[in-house]
């Protein structure tokens, strides 16, 4: 049996009850993460021999220990991973964190895709606080491969500010979320022209600029099919339990009495399978959340992408994805006008060109995938195991809810959160009990050091 570490929270296999999400974070803040995993899972599950499991964040968040990293390098042929827009300044810990794990690792280690969180207007060319944690971690990462997959040009300009070198360190590859089936990505042409029948699918960000999310509202007023999905895990709590986690006044969806929330027109998926048969049957996916519309894409669903910084950019560049930038769009801008001055199917231009590329990256780490020799198979092992589990169903508003359900939803939490509690008390036990060992050193180690320096 071949093992294969791969970072991630939940397997694309895992079934979690909703408050066991909200109250561990499982897809990590972001429930488009589960996408770009879902994809990775379905190109290395190569056949019944081939066992892939989730790290579920321990390294980065700090669980981890000497013997964990013992027992992967002996269980495991190899660490991937996949990263959003990790090269950032909140996520330098994190970083850290996988370098010193990196470093005592025996076992190949390999970057399938990661970006820097960057704005618009501004340069790689300046410095950031996170730079040397970057250089450090690509460099641990090398060690172990033979190559870095950055997500576009952006990043890979930001890596030779820094000393390395483009198509023998490091080589844009895009987002694997988007070589889910391969070189088969053919989207589905508009029989007709977008109109107040079209099911819509929103997604937005509190990063988008105001005008933007106030066309998104637009949309879900406007158009009577349109569904607004969100995809914060603290957005999940607001829907499964009422919380508000904005107070400030915005156009985007904040409140639990928010009419985006009363009239169910919102829906938030903690599966990628629920995900895809939801939306599959929509004519059109537009928002600021790239793995939103990324879902949609992946079920052949036209999407345009309305740009927020350099991360979306330079996915966008890459992959030629239909897109709009602010500066087009104002309190008067229809969808209509947005939809006919787009080229909704660009991508499929590029998108062979860039399948193959992702082959060759792999195949250069050395790992076998469902795609080796550049196949496209429309059915997996990965495929045949995903349809034998029943899925939840996606997560509806609280206030559209029965007095039994928001009952059981709130009981459920509660119980959750009980045993969530303990074990945090139990953690924090450990952790005095570490630094209790350790405090009678303390003393004599500051002293010698304090000589040193005089």
């Amino acid at each position: 049996m071949k093992k294969i570490l791969v970072r991630g929270g939940m397997s694309p296999f895992d079934k979690y009850d909703v408050s066991d999400i909200i109250l561990n974070n499982r897809f990590g803040t972001n429930a488009g993460n589960m996408v770009y995993l879902y994809g990775v899972y379905r190109s290395i599950m190569t056949g019944e021999d081939v066992q892939i499991d989730v790290d579920r964040y321990i390294i980065e968040r700090g669980h981890s220990t000497e013997e964990d990293i013992k027992r992967i390098n002996e269980e495991y042929s190899m660490y991937i991973i996949p990263l959003a827009d990790a090269f950032r300044d909140s996520f330098i810990n994190c970083l850290n964190a996988l370098t010193r794990a990196i470093r005592k690792m025996t076992i190949p280690v390999v970057i399938v895709g990661v970006g820097m969180k960057i704005g618009i207007s501004d340069s790689i060319n300046d410095e950031h606080p996170c730079d040397q944690a970057v250089k450090d971690f690509v460099s641990a990462v090398l060690d172990h491969s033979s190559i870095v997959g950055v997500r576009g040009e952006i990043t890979g300009s930001y890596l030779k500010r820094l000393g390395f070198k483009e198509g023998t360190q490091f080589t844009p590859i895009g987002c694997p979320s988007l070589y889910l089936h391969g070189a088969n990505l053919k989207l589905k042409r508009l029989t007709k022209e977008i109109n107040k029948d079209s099911g819509i699918i929103v997604n937005a960000s509190m990063l988008s600029t105001e005008n933007i999310n106030r066309f998104l509202r637009r949309i879900l007023t406007e158009y009577p099919n349109a569904t607004f999905i969100p995809q914060l895990v603290r957005e999940l709590r607001e829907m499964y339990l009422g919380a508000i986690y904005r107070k400030e006044d915005t156009a985007y969806p904040i409140r639990t009495t928010d009419e985006v929330f009363t009239s169910d027109k919102a829906r938030f998926f903690v599966n990628v399978p629920s995900w895809f048969d939801y939306v599959k049957d929509r004519d059109l996916s537009v928002g600021a959340r790239m793995h939103g519309n990324i879902a949609s894409i992946n079920c052949g669903i036209p999407s345009v992408l309305l740009v927020k910084d350099g991360r979306m950019k330079e996915l966008i560049d890459y992959h030629k994805l239909p897109h709009a930038t602010p500066d087009v769009i104002d309190d008067n801008t229809t969808l209509e006008e947005i939809v006919g001055r787009t080229n909704l199917y660009s991508i499929e231009d590029v998108h062979e060109a860039n399948f193959r590329h992702y082959v060759d990256f792999l195949e250069q780490n050395n790992i076998d995938s469902v795609f080796k020799g550049y196949n496209s198979p429309e059915k997996t092992i990965f495929d045949e195991k995903i349809s034998q589990i029943t899925w939840d169903e996606p997560i509806t508003p609280i206030l559209t809810c029965d007095e039994a359900e928001r009952i059981r939803r709130i009981e459920e939490y509660l119980d959750y959160e009980e045993g969530y509690i303990e074990e945090l008390k139990e953690r924090i036990r450990i952790q005095n009990r570490v630094l209790n060992r350790y405090k009678k050193y303390l003393p004599g180690f500051v002293t010698k050091k304090f000589e040193k320096l005089n």
